[in-house]
């Protein structure tokens, strides 16, 4: 999960992927005035519990010492079972190596906060900005699931459905994912 602010002047034009948009969707609702569109790749909109008992698995792993094997599964989930492939595509080689130092940091704080985070019809109806809700054209259900209730909360949102990507469109696809943004912008010019 990458944050990607894109500066521009002082205010912003937010470009931000899974727990990232969460933030992204916070902080247009607390700093209205700073934000100027959005772009929020499969945000983290979380409703029911298949997602909190996936997690709640893969937390039983992690407490377990199994952090490889947590891992392993996550980003399977994320990205398909070729995702070492796709990663290492890309990314440096030690990424993966990366993620497992990082772990503790997903488990006793990113996860913990996002728990308490909500985004809420009404919340959603301060979203004035342009906004571009973007999934991929292979993401999981429950990634899809994020989207549609973006789609559903926030109805003026634009659409992008990047092809040949999962819930890691920014890495798998990012041709595609950066022809759309700039289309967007282009289209809500500052």
């Amino acid at each position: 999960m990458r944050i990607i602010p894109c500066f521009i002047f002082t205010e912003l034009i937010l470009h931000y992927h899974s727990y990232g948009a969460a933030i992204a969707l916070q902080w247009a609702l607390d700093a209205p005035g700073e934000v100027l569109s959005l772009m929020l790749l499969e945000p983290c909109l979380i409703e029911g519990k298949e997602f909190w008992d996936l997690i709640a698995y893969l937390k039983d792993l992690y407490e377990r010492g199994e952090s490889e094997k947590t891992l392993d599964l996550f980003f399977s989930g994320l990205m398909g079972p070729d995702y070492p492939q796709t990663l290492n595509a890309v990314l440096p080689h030690d990424a993966c190596k990366q993620a497992l130092a990082d772990v503790d940091t997903f488990f006793q704080v990113e996860l913990p906060e996002l728990k308490r985070w909500s985004f809420t019809a009404e919340d959603a109806r301060h979203i004035s900005q342009p906004v571009l809700a973007v999934t991929g054209s292979e993401s999981s259900p429950i990634h899809r699931g994020w989207h549609n209730r973006l789609r559903q909360l926030v109805p003026h949102a634009e659409e992008l459905i990047v092809p040949n990507a999962t819930h890691a469109l920014p890495i798998m696809n990012p041709r595609a994912l950066a022809e759309g943004m700039a289309h967007f912008l282009a289209e809500h010019p500052m």
